[in-house]
């Protein structure tokens, strides 16, 4: 393993722990050498390897509030945050824009506060989704969340920087495999991207593989 993708003593909070991503993007840090904590919306739901496991609404910010500080305190610090999807109920419009841009949000502003006083800082990575299709009953919530995402990306890596570098990376494409997204949120966390915030990681679709 290249030495910049070495985690050990890196503490990494992953969201939506329960989720297929989620599980094996904690997989990969943990393999990494990091200490990783997920966050899951079901108290039933199995962690992924050893990673410490805090149950949560996502859409619930006092709920949210109380695991970032408890992962603070236990961990005494946070080094990277990965934002996957949240498994929550509601198919409404609203619905998809709390859940698939309020909450993200919510959760880098509280990732955001414990790294600004972190000489290191940290890094935030988001996972989105590329634009729906025509014909997804979706497709207007939806863009408008991956769209919302992407700009939130822009300017919270200005308004963080320089203790903090915001990137996302889109997972929703037919050409990535679940590796590759892993891949790119462990190189995003690594000091091999230092000179890298506000961008997001988009492959070009060169069908499947």
């Amino acid at each position: 393993m290249h030495a910049a993708l070495d985690f050990s003593g890196k503490i990494v909070v992953v969201t939506g722990g329960d989720g297929y991503l989620g599980s094996q993007i904690a997989d990969h840090f943990l393999a990494a050498g990091a200490e990783v904590a997920v966050t899951v919306g079901n108290a039933t739901a199995t962690a992924t390897g050893s990673a410490e496991r805090y149950t949560c609404n996502p859409l619930d910010y006092e709920q949210m509030s109380v695991v970032f500080e408890q992962i603070r305190r236990s961990q005494g610090r946070i080094d990277t945050l990965v934002i996957t999807e949240n498994k929550v109920s509601g198919k409404t419009s609203e619905d998809v824009i709390r859940q698939h841009l309020v909450a993200p949000l919510n959760a880098s502003q509280l990732a955001n506060r414990v790294m600004q006083e972190q000489d290191t800082g940290g890094a935030i990575i988001y996972l989105t989704g590329s634009p729906a299709q025509p014909g997804d009953s979706s497709a207007p919530a939806s863009s408008a969340a991956s769209a919302g995402i992407r700009n939130l990306v822009t300017s919270l890596a200005v308004e963080w920087a320089p203790k903090v570098r915001v990137n996302a990376v889109e997972s929703a494409t037919t050409s990535a495999t679940a590796a590759d997204i892993c891949n790119a949120c462990l190189f995003l966390a690594s000091h091999m991207s230092d000179y890298v915030s506000g961008s997001c990681v988009s492959p070009v679709n060169t069908g499947d593989r």
